[in-house]
C-alpha cells in the first residue's frame, strides 16, 4: 500500500488531498509532505462531521459545537470579528470589468499575462515578448482575477463564521456574493478558463489562465458550510453544483484544460487539486480517485526531489 501524508479528507469513502494554506504559485504543500514523510492511509482513523474537502471534518465539527453551544473560545470568536469585517464588502462582478476578453462576452473571464510585454518594435505591441519576473503594469487593468479572489476570500470567512454561529448576516452575504458572481443570468461569470492570462496577439488560448482559478479549492467547503440556512436555499446550492459540473467538464474536454492538466510544474499540480476538489463535491468520486492516484503515480516523483526541492518550478 503506497503512504502518504497530508491533510485527508474522507468524503462518502474518498481521501481527496489538498492543501488548506497554500495557494501560492508553487507546488501545493501536500506534494512535498505526500513524498517526504511516510504514514499508511489506510491506518487513518475515519473522520466525522460535515463533509468537508478542504477543512478536516472531525476538527470543524467540534469546532461547531463549541461556536453553537455559546462557550465560545478565542477561534470562533476571531472567527465572527473576521466576518463583521467583510459584510460591507462587494458583491464583486465580471461584468464590471474594464476591459472585456476577446469575443467582447463580458461574462467571459479574462486576465493578462503577467509577464509578456508589448514590443516596443509595432505600434500595437505584437508580438508580445516575454520577461520572466517583471509584471506587465497593464495586467491592473484586467482585475477579474481580482474579482474571483475578493469573493472566494470573503464568502470563505462569512461561511465558516455562519457555520460556527448560525448567524444569518453571515450567510446572507455570503449567499448574495455567490449569486452576483456565479448564479445571476445578468452577472455571472461563465464557467471556464479559456482567456486566463492570455497574451494579445495570440489566438491560441494559454493553460497557464487556469491556475487563475485554483482559489474554487476552497469553494465546496463552503457551499457545505453555508447549508441549512435560510440565505442559501436548494435552489442556489443545486445551480452552484451545475455552475461547477460545467467547469468541471470544460476544465478535463477542452484544450486548455488538458494543456494545462499536462504541465509537469505546480500549473499541473493546482489543475489536479482543483479538479479532484470539484469533482468530489459534485459526486464524481471515481473521477475524483483516477485524479489523485494518476498524480501521485505518474507526477509526484518528478516534481518534489529528496531533499523536497521543486526543479521545475
Amino acid at each position: 500500500m503506497l503512504a502518504f501524508v497530508f491533510p485527508i479528507v474522507l468524503l462518502g469513502g474518498l481521501f481527496v488531498a489538498m492543501s488548506s494554506t497554500s495557494l501560492g504559485g508553487s507546488v501545493p504543500e501536500f506534494a512535498v509532505m505526500a513524498k517526504t514523510t511516510t504514514i499508511s492511509c489506510t491506518s487513518e482513523t475515519p473522520p466525522t462531521g460535515p463533509a468537508l474537502v478542504d477543512l478536516y471534518p472531525t476538527s470543524w465539527s467540534a469546532l461547531e459545537q463549541t461556536g453553537r453551544s455559546g462557550r465560545a473560545d478565542a477561534t470562533t470568536r476571531q472567527l465572527r470579528a473576521a466576518a463583521q469585517g467583510v459584510l460591507d464588502q462587494g458583491p464583486w462582478t465580471v461584468t464590471k470589468s474594464p476591459r472585456l476578453a476577446p469575443g467582447g462576452d463580458p461574462h467571459q473571464y479574462v486576465t493578462l499575462s503577467r509577464y509578456w510585454w508589448p514590443s516596443k518594435s509595432s505600434k500595437d505591441g505584437v508580438p508580445y515578448v516575454r520577461r520572466d519576473g517583471q509584471t506587465d503594469p497593464l495586467v491592473k487593468h484586467y482585475p477579474d482575477e481580482t474579482y474571483l479572489d475578493d469573493t472566494i476570500e470573503t464568502v470563505d470567512t462569512l461561511a465558516r463564521a455562519y457555520s460556527v454561529s448560525h448567524d444569518e448576516q453571515f450567510a446572507s452575504r455570503a449567499a448574495l456574493l455567490l449569486q452576483v458572481f456565479f448564479l445571476d443570468p445578468t452577472t455571472a461569470v461563465a464557467p471556464d478558463f479559456t482567456w486566463g492570462q492570455f497574451v494579445p496577439g495570440q489566438t491560441h488560448p494559454r493553460g497557464d489562465g487556469i491556475l487563475d482559478s485554483r482559489v474554487l479549492i476552497n469553494l465546496p467547503d463552503d457551499l457545505t458550510l453555508l447549508q441549512g440556512s435560510k440565505a442559501w436555499t436548494s435552489g442556489d446550492e443545486s445551480a452552484m453544483v451545475s455552475w461547477l459540473s460545467q467547469l468541471q467538464r470544460w476544465l478535463v474536454t477542452s484544450a486548455v484544460g488538458k494543456e494545462a492538466a499536462a504541465e509537469p510544474n505546480n500549473h499541473g499540480t493546482w489543475y489536479d487539486a482543483e479538479t479532484a476538489a470539484i469533482s468530489t463535491f459534485i459526486g464524481a468520486k471515481s473521477e475524483a480517485t483516477a485524479i489523485i492516484g494518476h498524480y501521485v503515480s505518474a507526477k509526484l516523483g518528478h516534481q518534489v526531489e529528496p531533499d523536497v526541492q521543486k526543479p521545475l518550478d
